[in-house]
């Protein structure tokens, strides 16, 4: 099953992007990358705040 997280969950700013990979991890990097698009940076903190937010994609 993969994991799934969608960009609004973690920043209600009006992107629609979804971030899906097959572990957490692959998430976690990918909306590393994708948080850079919106001129964020991660810091420790907000990765492990993202990461109680990715979800079980059905």
């Amino acid at each position: 099953m993969g994991k799934i997280l969608c960009c609004n969950w973690v920043h209600p700013a009006g992107c629609d992007a979804a971030i899906r990979g097959e572990t957490v991890e692959e998430v976690l990097a990918q909306a590393e990358v994708h948080a850079r698009e919106h001129g964020i940076e991660a810091n420790p903190e907000l990765l492990e705040m993202v990461r109680g937010l990715i979800e079980d994609e059905e």
